[in-house]
């Protein structure tokens, strides 16, 4: 678990250091959030059991997983409770945190490619 939180700690360094990528900062809120509910739940990212049963995944309460259904987990509104459901490929729980860091990647991207782009002059 130390481990697992030291990462955020390494990553909000790179972070710093990569601040002028576009989208970059907005990706990092996400990540912050996903941390924020990691760091108060004692390393483990709540997750919610209807989300999980509408992925088709089982929790596993007897190891270590970085997203897992928690008794009185805190800051639940942050956990894995959206779903893409077993019925479609690469089902899965996500979280705020996730969709955050999605819309942050996602700007990112179109920002990077639109530059060096010519404008027409016609």
């Amino acid at each position: 678990m130390p481990v697992h939180l030291a990462t955020y700690l390494l990553a909000a360094l790179f972070v710093w250091r990569n601040r002028g990528v576009p989208g970059l900062v907005v990706i990092a809120l996400g990540a912050a959030l996903n941390g924020l509910a990691i760091a108060a739940n004692g390393g483990t990212l709540p997750a919610s059991a209807a989300a999980l049963r509408r992925a088709g995944l089982e929790p596993e309460p007897a190891r270590f997983t970085n997203s897992g259904v928690l008794d009185e987990p805190r800051l639940a509104v942050l956990g894995d409770v959206f779903a893409l459901p077993a019925s479609i490929p690469f089902a899965n729980v996500f979280s705020v945190g996730d969709v955050v860091t999605v819309l942050g990647l996602a700007y990112g991207v179109h920002r990077i490619c639109r530059r060096g782009r010519v404008r027409s002059s016609v």
